[in-house]
């Protein structure tokens, strides 16, 4: 897929991610402090929208941790970064998959970052992760 360019990276990310389209939340960009985007966070991660943010290329790899701590490892994700331009890339993975990517691989340029929301199948897969 190739997204059609507009006026918001958000929307045009969402648009080729593979994730759900039906709704979504757009955060913009997280918190810098641990505490403040974790809450941010931990509000979020029951919610069945598409989660979507903007973030620097140097925090991707840092904040993948905690993102898989909150969402967990096989929550479906999409790095979307230098939308519309000639180094467009989408990466379309577990987070687990995307942090082992980003630490290997580095991003580089403008990121979106879209998680999916919880669904039957995602919800499932936590409990089993917790049993």
């Amino acid at each position: 897929m190739i997204p059609i360019p507009g006026p918001c990276a958000a929307v045009a990310a969402l648009s080729a991610s593979g994730l759900a389209v039906h709704g979504f939340i757009f955060r913009g960009f997280l918190p810098k402090k641990p505490g403040a985007r974790r809450r941010i966070l931990e509000s979020l991660k029951d919610r069945e929208e598409t989660l979507i943010f903007y973030e620097s290329p140097q925090r991707v790899p840092k904040i993948m941790p905690e993102l898989i701590d909150i969402f967990g490892p096989s929550r479906p994700a999409c790095l979307a970064r230098e939308i519309t331009k000639i180094h467009e890339t989408f990466l379309r993975m577990t987070l687990h998959e995307l942090a082992s990517h980003v630490e290997e691989h580095p991003p580089r340029g403008e990121c979106t970052l879209l998680i999916s929301g919880v669904t039957r199948q995602v919800r499932e897969e936590a409990e089993a992760e917790d049993e």
